[in-house]
């Protein structure tokens, strides 16, 4: 049974969480949710990587290499996680290209 423990985020503030591995490198993140089975949720989370967690994409193509950012966005550690993985991880775009992405809409500000 897959759980899906989402972060803590007003209805007012509400986007549209997709794959983590449907993000390019270069491109910034927070973990909406982890759909994985409990075990490999566990697994996730011991590595650093939870709810709310910002990230940037080091690499999207086949294992995808994620950097754990600080609160004041300094880069922190490398983690490789397997596609299957990637794809169950469900983020929320900060940035998509270089641009940053608004908060309501979750589409490219112009």
């Amino acid at each position: 049974m897959a759980l899906r423990a989402p972060a803590d985020r007003s209805s007012s503030d509400a986007a549209i969480a997709i794959p983590l591995c449907d993000l390019r490198a270069g491109d910034r993140a927070r973990i909406e949710a982890l759909e994985l089975e409990r075990g490999e949720a566990d697994m996730v989370r011991s590595m650093g990587l939870h709810e709310s967690c910002d990230l940037r994409i080091c690499r999207s193509a086949g294992t995808c290499i994620v950097q754990v950012l600080g609160e004041d966005g300094s880069g922190g550690c490398r983690i490789a996680l397997d596609r299957r993985i990637a794809r169950d991880l469900k983020v929320v775009p900060i940035t998509r290209g270089g641009r940053a992405v608004s908060a309501r809409s979750r589409e490219v500000a112009d």
